[in-house]
């Protein structure tokens, strides 16, 4: 899904350049005012029933087209995950939807907005993001208001949904670019508008919506250089036009004019088998029946042929391995130029959920943007620990919130590309107080993910997503040359200095963010392995105790290493060896390495703002480190207990097994605690090699981790 480069002026709508902050793409659109989509009141457009058929067929459909999705992906990144990144999401969508839909008193808009939402929550890629965004836009409709002597159809109620959802899909991306799926989605409002106005029905503005997203495909080969070099169509746009089957198949029945296209008995949506263009004969379609104006046509105007195979030319071939290292401790990368990135526009994805809260003051009125974006920009701007600002004076409380959107798109526009940011007021989240609470989804591709955290740094910031692009790029030259899938890992963390190298390593990696990280977080990082089994690698012990409720998973299989801090996460990936591709059967003999590594590492955490019991601590540690190690297996000790042990030095001194010393040090220690603590630890263990590391993280901690080897 491109985000990035020129474009944008043929895509966003200007209309929506002095749209309110109430909402980036306008409540408003060209076409008018629009009415709920989703309820159960007579001669509304949908009810519950097809909502829930839309979110079911939508979440089967992508399952069935990840593959050819996949092959054809090539932008901004060729890391082979469109399909998998659109199929996530639209399962957490649909789950989203069912669970609403069990609730007490259910109703066709409480399911559609509980789908969107869900989409946005599980969003994965920029693919998934903005797709949620759409969503998102089409089912948060403004009230319509019609006057006395005029009434609003169903079909254009429905058309001015999609024409929202594509707005707000396209303000969302910072760079859109043409020939991808936002170019699909602005297609398909096009067409369903011409077909309301023109009288169209329902049925005749789906079909026209599907006409115009599938005419916007064909055409994406040749408005984008990267489509065009690769032969291929693009992926997101194809994911844009099966959401669009899906909600036609959903209507069933009612389709009788689409029955060459849709199979009104079973729904049947009958898939392309490529996305390849170049010297395509006539062959299938996107849809079931005797043929469909939805297949794809290279520029000749043939339709594509389903055998053929997406070309891998562009994909790059995995590069030799290196060691990325502080001191003794090296973390095994799989790359040599971290500055080379070829078609890639970052060398790391970054993505996370946050979350806002707007206190309301009495003395709040109808807002103004500007004054909006600048009080969040403001130092003396109240932000705690929470999340939650207090109102902005002269502002509607909906303004401030609208106002977090832009301003985390400029932020991030500065340190990477493929900014996508959506998301807004969370009406799930009820509040006594009256306080509103917003709801957003990030991405970003950047080079620089330490600038991007203090970017997201005012805002609550869930658990952090980061992936090493170019491990994935290679990743697929793997695959595709046949090669056995490697063994993922899933690399915990709670700071922010260690991700760069983590995810060099191969892991991808769940930073933690303002609260804990909850099992549906190790979920999404596992499935991002896209490994038959994935290691995990837990960072404390609450993290551990989640970690093993995954043993329930058939696929892919998890084995959970006991670390319980940052440090022994460091030691197991410096004995991991990259690129192990060992079945489940000698995974035990991989893992030893990496089990005795944590196991010969004692950690403890301490705080700098007390001196004395910094050096207290390391002289427990030391003391505990001089006696005979635990059995391997495991870390010994948690990052929240010191060990007991002797106060002698003599004792720790006679001990040749201690050699390392790593101590991670929170951004607010005093440098003159650090080299305190060095100078004690080579007076007591004389000869011993102590590393420093930066956390990252603005505080007085300090985990320091000593090693037997």
């Amino acid at each position: 899904m491109g985000t990035r480069g020129s474009g944008a002026d043929e895509l966003r709508d200007p209309a929506d350049d002095g749209a309110s902050p109430r909402d980036p793409a306008g409540d408003d659109g060209p076409a008018g005012p629009v009415a709920p989509l989703g309820s159960d009141r007579p001669g509304d457009v949908v009810g519950l029933e097809v909502v829930l058929r839309w979110a079911d067929g939508a979440a089967e459909v992508l399952e069935r087209a990840r593959p050819v999705l996949d092959r054809a992906n090539v932008f901004p990144v060729p890391d082979a995950d469109t399909g998998t990144n659109l199929a996530a999401t639209l399962r957490a969508a649909r789950d989203a939807a069912v669970a609403s839909a069990a609730s007490d008193a259910p109703s066709a808009d409480r399911v559609l907005h509980a789908f969107a939402r869900g989409a946005l929550v599980g969003a994965r890629g920029s693919s998934g993001v903005i797709l949620s965004e759409f969503l998102r836009g089409l089912a948060g409709a403004a009230p319509s208001s019609t006057g006395s002597a005029g009434t609003v159809t169903d079909a254009t109620r429905l058309a001015r949904a999609i024409d929202r959802g594509a707005r707000r899909a396209v303000a969302a991306v910072v760079d859109p670019r043409p020939g991808t799926m936002l170019t699909a989605a602005r297609g398909a409002a096009d067409a369903a508008l011409e077909a309301a106005a023109g009288g169209g029905d329902l049925v005749q503005t789906v079909e026209s919506a599907r006409t115009g997203a599938s005419q916007a495909l064909r055409r994406s080969v040749d408005e984008l250089d990267v489509l065009r070099a690769a032969g291929v169509l693009d992926a997101g746009a194809y994911g844009f036009v099966l959401l669009l089957d899906a909600l036609a198949a959903a209507l069933g029945p009612d389709l009788e004019s689409a029955a060459d296209r849709v199979s009104v008995g079973h729904g049947t949506i009958v898939l392309m088998d490529s996305l390849a263009v170049a010297d395509a004969p006539a062959g299938s379609g996107t849809s079931a029946g005797t043929g469909s104006d939805t297949g794809a046509r290279p520029p000749g105007g043939d339709d594509l042929h389903g055998s053929r195979t997406s070309p891998d030319d562009h994909e790059r071939d995995g590069r030799p391995g290196e060691c990325v290292g502080h001191g003794n401790r090296e973390i095994k990368s799989n790359h040599t130029n971290h500055g080379e990135h070829h078609a890639v526009d970052g060398e790391f994805e970054l993505m996370c959920v946050v979350r806002h809260a707007v206190r309301r003051t009495p003395t709040q009125a109808s807002g103004d943007p500007e004054g909006a974006a600048a009080a969040l920009e403001r130092p003396s701007g109240s932000v705690d620990s929470l999340g939650v600002s207090d109102g902005i004076d002269g502002l509607d409380v909906s303004d401030a919130l609208a106002a977090v959107a832009p301003a985390l798109r400029s932020g991030l526009q500065q340190v990477g590309d493929s900014v996508v940011v959506v998301g807004g007021a969370d009406h799930e989240v009820a509040d006594v107080s009256g306080d509103l609470h917003g709801l957003w989804q990030v991405h970003v591709h950047t080079d620089h993910p330490l600038e991007a955290l203090r970017v997201l740094e005012r805002w609550d910031v869930g658990p952090v997503v980061v992936r090493c692009l170019s491990h994935q790029v290679s990743a697929v030259s793997t695959r595709a040359a046949g090669a056995s899938a490697p063994v993922g890992v899933v690399a915990c963390t709670a700071s922010p200095g260690l991700v760069m190298d983590l995810a060099r390593s191969g892991a991808v990696v769940v930073l933690r963010g303002d609260g804990e990280i909850e099992r549906s977080d190790l979920l999404r990082a596992v499935h991002e392995t896209d490994a038959e089994h994935v290691v995990v690698l837990p960072a404390d012990e609450q993290t551990l105790a989640v970690a093993r409720t995954l043993a329930d998973l058939s696929h892919p299989q998890t084995t959970v290493v006991d670390s319980t801090s940052d440090l022994h996460v460091v030691a197991a990936l410096s004995a991991w060896v990259v690129g192990t591709t060992a079945p489940s059967a000698d995974l035990a003999a991989a893992l030893a390495p990496v089990v005795d590594a944590v196991g010969a590492v004692r950690a403890v955490r301490l705080d700098a703002s007390r001196p004395t019991g910094v050096l207290d601590g390391i002289d427990r540690l030391l003391s505990a480190s001089a006696a005979p190690g635990p059995a391997a297996g495991g870390a010994a000790t948690g990052p929240d207990r010191a060990p007991v042990a002797t106060d002698r030095a003599t004792d720790v001194a006679s001990s040749p097994a201690l050699t390392v010393l790593t101590v991670l040090v929170g951004d607010l220690v005093p440098g003159q605690v650090v080299d305190d603590l060095v100078s004690r630890a080579e007076h007591l263990v004389p000869g011993v090699e102590v590393v420093v590391l930066p956390s990252g993280r603005r505080s007085t901690a300090l985990v320091i981790g000593a090693e037997q080897q």
